[in-house]
């Protein structure tokens, strides 16, 4: 007689295979979905890890195909589809978990962007400037914390700036004569020379050859004005030359175009919105088209103007706003924190510069902030709050009371209580106790076992000391307060007894 075989029951291997369904599909969506995430590996290893984990449980309910094997199977099967439910809800945003929000990686981005994440975030940004070669200004060199730490608690970021190139730098200049005009050009960008002017004079030296150099073999500042002269060749020679793009390259870059090719050309100005100075806008000819120096009408091109940087109403402006302002003009703003009781947090309190002040490039403009209302904070020790005054600039004055109700060290009371505003320039007064107070009797011309009991009836801390007098022995000859005197509970003094001749 042939043994029958059992199966699980129709109902278990539905469960079973939608259980599986939903494991492969939560593995795929973390693949297809959460690609471009910053949890993406996190999220991939945990879906399959579950996938393998309820491969296993079921490769081990059809092992053995008991009872007990199935209550396993479905007991992990309905636990398996409750996780990976709640997974998808979270990832479709239904259900939303609180995050840890960590600092950014800001090196090589805009302090705009920097001020902007900073204000939504509740941080004050300290900007400090610094020349670099390799990193151009208005971009991130480095950057406290760093990457990666934990927002919680935090309140500042300080972020170095680049401010482009030093101009003071000492550059060793090599003979660039008999050197190709590309060369020399090629020199001056890689070492940041800012004030190299071009003469061209015809000569029977090759075109475009260096002929003369103004500065010997030396070191210069690289803002050191340095003169190259370069020939055009014979005069009688034409050349012809394809008209280039130089549309959005500088008004330098589109000059040399048109002197080394001995083009005669015009240059208009009119300022534009959003553009730097100098910048070329439009050109009258277009590239490509064939160009020669003996042509007689000009080539025109109109360059952007630098419009004059008017300082506007920045009262109703926010930190990130004023900061993409000043960088937009090439100017260098400096934040600074206070609290305000009238001004909102991350408004304007006050700044170096007025409304309708016309500054130049590369100006600097310091803006303090308003960090909101002070608040009267709650503490327990009397250092904690001097601590906390002095890091917020609050005013204050401390006064001592005894009290025998309050501890020493303890509050008695004060002007403001917890949570309260603290308004500009108000001043927090504390009355701190002293604990109680005692007032100290005349120990003169005591004995010893009289004085002890003096101390304990007025809460003195009595010690006693002795030299040689004409006084009977044990008998109080000074005392190191004096008597009368309003001093606090357990204060120490120095009774000085007779020990005789």
């Amino acid at each position: 007689m042939k043994q029958k075989v059992r199966m699980f029951h129709l109902g278990t291997i539905i469960l079973m295979s939608i259980t599986l369904v939903s494991c492969i599909a939560l593995f795929i969506y973390q693949i297809a979905v959460s690609l471009n995430q910053v949890n993406f590996w996190e999220g991939m290893i945990l879906s399959l890890f579950l996938l393998i984990v309820y491969l296993a449980v079921i490769a081990l309910g059809m092992r053995f195909l008991d009872k007990k094997s199935e209550i396993l199977v479905i007991f992990v099967s309905i636990l398996f589809l409750i996780f990976l439910f709640y997974q998808f809800l979270i990832h479709l945003g239904f259900i939303k978990l609180p995050t840890t929000v960590i600092m950014e990686d800001f090196y090589g981005k805009n302090i705009t962007e920097v001020v902007s994440w900073a204000s939504s975030h509740g941080l004050f940004v300290e900007q400090v400037y610094e020349h670099s070669d390799e990193v151009e200004a208005y971009l991130i060199l480095r950057q406290d914390p760093p990457y990666g730490t934990l927002l919680k608690d935090l309140k500042k970021i300080k972020v170095v700036v680049s401010d482009g190139p030093d101009d003071e730098v000492i550059t060793e200049i090599p003979d660039m004569v008999g050197w190709n005009l590309n060369q020399a050009l090629a020199f001056i960008e890689e070492n940041f020379l800012t004030n190299v002017e071009f003469i061209y004079e015809f000569s029977n030296q090759p075109r475009e050859t260096i002929i003369k150099q103004s500065v010997e073999s030396s070191e210069i500042k690289r803002n050191e004005k340095m003169c190259l002269t370069v020939s055009l060749g014979l005069a009688s020679e034409v050349v012809e030359t394809r008209m280039e793009d130089l549309v959005g390259k500088s008004l330098k870059e589109a000059e040399i175009f048109f002197q080394r090719n001995r083009l005669s050309y015009e240059v208009f100005y009119t300022y534009q919105e959003g553009v730097e100075e100098g910048t070329v806008l439009s050109q009258s000819v277009d590239k490509g088209f064939l160009v020669r120096s003996s042509d007689t009408k000009k080539i025109s091109i109109t360059v952007s103007e630098k419009d004059k940087i008017t300082v506007p109403d920045m009262k109703n402006m926010s930190a990130s706003e004023i900061t993409n302002w000043a960088t937009n003009n090439k100017l260098k703003v400096f934040f600074e924190e206070e609290y305000d009781d009238s001004i909102a947090k991350g408004k304007m309190i006050s700044s170096s510069v007025s409304k309708g002040e016309v500054l130049k490039p590369e100006a600097e403009i310091k803006i303090v902030l308003s960090k909101g209302k002070l608040i009267m904070i709650s503490f327990t020790t009397i250092d904690d709050f001097r601590r906390w005054a002095d890091e917020n600039g609050v005013i204050y004055k401390i006064d001592y009371q005894f009290s025998d109700k309050v501890a020493s060290g303890k509050l008695i009371s004060s002007s403001h209580q917890t949570g309260q505003v603290i308004k500009n320039q108000e001043s927090v007064r504390l009355v701190i106790s002293q604990g109680g107070n005692t007032t100290v009797p005349n120990f003169l011309g005591k004995k010893k076992i009289d004085v002890e009991k003096l101390c304990k009836e007025h809460h003195l801390s009595c010690e006693f000391v002795s030299s040689s007098s004409n006084e009977e022995v044990d008998t109080v000859i000074k005392q190191s307060m004096r008597s009368g005197s309003v001093v606090p509970s357990n204060t120490s003094i120095t009774i000085t007894l007779s020990r005789g001749n």
